[in-house]
């Protein structure tokens, strides 16, 4: 064999006109832009895990307040209707809080990935 062959590739069928990544690095940076994105995107995550967590414990403090609003319904002179009487009004800024969390975390993974 002489000194430099080139790598021949054989192939029964091919649908594209060319194979693009056959060899060599294949990813192409953006130095600045992918680092302030990868860092805006790190950062969206921690805050949204931060408010995830945040969620988790006003979810907590609504089942606590509506767990004893019933209880002490129960204990006391019984169970009136209508039910929302008995449930926190913690639970739509917990909702919230919750939501928000979770899509911060996902953009954040998305834009620290790229």
């Amino acid at each position: 064999m002489e000194g430099n062959t080139a790598p021949v590739f054989d192939l029964d069928t091919q649908s594209a006109e060319t194979i693009s990544n056959v060899a060599g690095n294949q990813n192409v940076y953006l130095d600045g832009v992918r680092r302030r994105a990868a860092a805006m995107g790190r950062a969206a995550a921690a805050i949204g895990l931060a408010l995830c967590f945040g969620g988790l414990g006003l979810l907590a403090a609504t089942i606590v307040r509506t767990t004893q609003g019933l209880l002490g319904d129960l204990n006391g002179a019984g169970i009136d209707s209508p039910y929302t009487r008995y449930v926190s009004g913690l639970w739509l800024p917990t909702v919230i809080v919750l939501a928000v969390g979770v899509v911060l975390v996902r953009f954040g993974r998305l834009y620290a990935s790229r």
